[in-house]
């Protein structure tokens, strides 16, 4: 009980955080819209964390949303440290191909009723192995 309520504040804290900076974005250009990402995606998923006591049902859901934080993350943190230290004047679309493979790999796993047991297991195996690998060359590119 202690641990959930932990989470749960962490996630409505994440989440005044992420207010206060939307609203401050503007006065300070250093605030990223990839870090903005990360720290609603992290805070929803804390708040999911924290009523799971509560509310059940939303097992299924913290297991899907967890992945999705897991996977996305690398890419949002690597964009994050490029844009602080390139600096862009305006957004980079050929940033957003970063989240291709990710996106891929979630519709996979989502989309998995269409698919045998033999295929979902191939493609689960394959996809984790292309994520793990770029997130190793994130961590080496940042």
């Amino acid at each position: 009980m202690l641990e959930n309520s932990i989470y749960l504040f962490s996630g409505l804290l994440g989440f005044i955080v992420f207010l206060l900076m939307v609203f401050r974005y503007k006065k300070n250009h250093n605030t990223n819209a990839y870090f903005l990402v990360l720290i609603l995606l992290t805070s929803i998923r804390f708040t999911i964390h924290g009523f799971i006591t509560i509310y059940p049902f939303l097992l299924n859901l913290q297991n899907q949303f967890d992945i999705a934080v897991n996977v996305f993350a690398w890419p949002l943190v690597y964009l994050y440290f490029y844009n602080l230290v390139y600096n862009p004047s305006h957004f980079i679309k050929s940033n957003l191909l970063h989240f291709v493979i990710p996106t891929l790999f979630l519709s996979s796993i989502w989309f998995n009723d269409y698919l045998t047991k033999q295929d979902y297991n191939k493609v689960v195996f394959i996809g984790i192995v292309i994520i793990i690998s770029t997130s190793i060359l994130y961590v080496i590119a940042s």
